[in-house]
Order: C-alpha cells, then sequence, then structure tokens
C-alpha cells in the first residue's frame, strides 16, 4: 500500500503549491 502513501504525498505538495501561487497572486494584487 506504498502507493496510497505516495499518493497522498504527492495531493499534499500539488495543494500547498496551489494555495501558495493563490497566496502570493492575491499579494501581487493588493500590490
Amino acid at each position: 500500500c506504498s502507493g496510497v502513501f505516495f499518493h497522498a504525498v504527492v495531493l499534499n505538495f500539488i495543494v500547498r503549491m496551489i494555495i501558495s501561487l493563490f497566496l502570493w497572486d492575491c499579494a501581487l494584487g493588493l500590490v
């Protein structure tokens, strides 16, 4: 079941990237 753990890590990484990109976009929008 290592595939499930790997999928969870990849999913978590993608979610963090999307959130950070969204926050960065909002920060640039404020400036």
